[in-house]
């Protein structure tokens, strides 16, 4: 599988997770909208920050730099 697919899936299992903990209402959501949306965010990103997107997006495996080529 492709790294950046499978970061996808880890970031919307994550969310799921997540949102999915209080039972008593109904979750709908996009995760690949949410994903793209953060990831245009994490693209102007550095540091501390850059970092801490990268891990919660998942993108910390994507790549051998933090997922910093995500948008090649």
């Amino acid at each position: 599988m492709d790294p950046l697919q499978e970061a996808n899936g880890t970031f919307a299992l994550n969310l799921l997770k997540i949102l999915g903990e209080d039972s008593s209402k109904n979750v709908f959501l996009s995760p690949m909208s949410i994903s793209s949306a953060l990831a245009m965010v994490f693209m102007g990103a550095k540091g501390t920050t850059a970092s801490q997107m990268a891990q919660a997006l998942a993108l910390d495996k994507c790549s051998g730099n933090g997922g910093g080529d995500v948008h090649q």
